[in-house]
């Protein structure tokens, strides 16, 4: 049995990024070529990199429509290095004829079967048998000419294998006037630090691990572990859960990629993750933001939620000194709610207390009005006028239809008036609310 390695790579290694930084349009040829594999040459160790921009030869890219649908289908790239004496030339063919795709952005595989998608890259020695999976990024063909289309931008991602499944391939990024993002193409690797930020203990934490390189999805294995209780690492390598118990932390990570085999190194990956969980540091001082509360109608259901600053929760709220009104009260999560059964204005201290055991108390006036009430509503629809009648209504009271505000032509203590006001079939909210909160609703069916 192979005795698997732990790798620690912190970014700065990760030495196959294209530039973020290049010219909006952009031709290259990145190409990562592992240990063992053909394209970088036996014995080959270390792997080997082979990186063109498009200065750096003479670049010929042609498409075609290979199951005479009307749309291109597959690309033939050839590009000619001049300053690379290792290579002649390096060819790259991507199809996705019969599939339908017609070169469409997207994840394709193909198994060395005899039809598509297919793909394959040569720089001068043939393969007996390929195996290949790839990724278009970009793709945009100019098909005025059915004939002779024309190939505006392309951008593919890939990984090769060579005379059948192993151990060692070629991965790599091929980009004809793209705006494809930056892509790393070398060895599946963590693409974070393996040292983790501090877990504060008892508080739920949730992270996923990130990859570079290899063809996702990946799936996470869990090898070996100290790891707190309450806590767990799925398949998709999210780490989660509520520690429990402050100390250090690790664990051991075997990951592998959507091709992986057995005998290849680049398509899996193992390394070891550290944490601690600490102690939280202690919480500001705990204080009450709010400092006023709304309004309450009369026989009206009512709810208004307190707010605490600083602290650090759960929060726990009481009423510590005075009433409320019959018919409210206040829960432990701070909302104070019901309905009101008597008018006037009622005078309360609230305390809330945190998990240390901080408190903060403050003084509240509640006034509880009288609301105003509709008794009846006329809406003539072919003059569009609106008559609203009731009680208690002010003289700067407020008409809402809908939830729109809606400027009567006159109103008193005892109706409203609204013309020009033409509604569409269907029912109607109507709302009268006064200056200090007291409102009344009814509802207006209109044929």
């Amino acid at each position: 049995m192979k005795h698997i390695g732990f790798i620690f790579l912190p970014l700065i290694f990760v030495l196959f990024i294209l530039n973020a930084e290049a010219s909006a349009q952009s031709t290259y040829l990145n190409l990562y070529s592992q240990p063992g594999d053909d394209f970088g040459g036996r014995p080959n160790p270390n792997g080997k990199a082979f990186n063109y921009v498009e200065s750096d030869g003479t670049w010929q890219l042609f498409c075609s429509d290979a199951d005479h649908d009307g749309h291109a289908d597959k690309i033939t790239m050839r590009f000619f290095p001049t300053n690379d004496r290792s290579v002649a030339y390096w060819l790259i063919t991507v199809g996705t004829g019969r599939t339908g795709s017609n070169l469409a952005p997207g994840y394709y595989d193909m198994a060395g079967e005899f039809g598509s998608p297919s793909f394959y890259v040569t720089r001068g020695f043939a393969c007996s048998r390929s195996l290949a999976n790839f990724t278009i990024l970009e793709s945009k063909i100019d098909e005025s000419n059915p004939v002779f289309p024309r190939v505006i931008s392309f951008a593919v991602r890939f990984t090769f294998l060579c005379d059948g499944i192993g151990p060692a391939g070629l991965t790599g990024i091929f980009s004809y006037n793209s705006t494809a993002p930056e892509i790393y193409i070398g060895p599946l690797i963590l693409a974070e630090s393996p040292y983790l930020p501090d877990l504060p203990v008892n508080v739920p934490y949730s992270r996923r691990l990130g990859m570079l390189g290899g063809v996702p999805p990946y799936t996470f294995q869990l090898i070996n572990s100290l790891l707190p209780p309450g806590m767990s690492l799925n398949s998709e390598g999210l780490l989660e859960g509520t520690p429990t118990i402050v100390g250090d932390y690790w664990l051991d990570v075997f990951v592998k990629d959507v091709v992986y085999f057995p005998e290849s190194n680049t398509h899996r990956s193992s390394f070891r993750v550290f944490f601690k969980v600490v102690e939280p540091p202690p919480p500001s001082p705990l204080g009450i933001a709010t400092t006023t509360v709304a309004n309450a109608s009369k026989g009206q259901s009512y709810n208004f939620q307190l707010a605490a600053e600083g602290g650090r929760s759960p929060f726990d709220w009481t009423l510590a000194a005075g009433k409320l009104p019959e018919g409210l009260s206040i829960t432990s999560d701070g909302i104070i709610s019901g309905i009101a059964k008597t008018d006037g204005v009622f005078n309360f201290t609230v305390q809330v207390s945190d998990s240390f055991a901080q408190q903060a108390r403050q003084d509240f006036s509640l006034k509880v009005v009288e609301p105003p009430s509709i008794t009846k509503v006329k809406y003539k629809a072919k003059k569009g006028k609106l008559d609203i009648s009731g009680e208690e209504f002010h003289q700067t009271a407020k008409l809402f239809i809908d939830g729109s505000e809606v400027i009567p032509k006159s109103q008193d203590a005892t109706s409203l008036s609204v013309k020009k006001l033409f509604l569409t079939s269907g029912a109607h909210t109507i709302k009268v609310l006064n200056p200090d909160g007291g409102n009344a609703t009814t509802a207006l069916q209109v044929k």
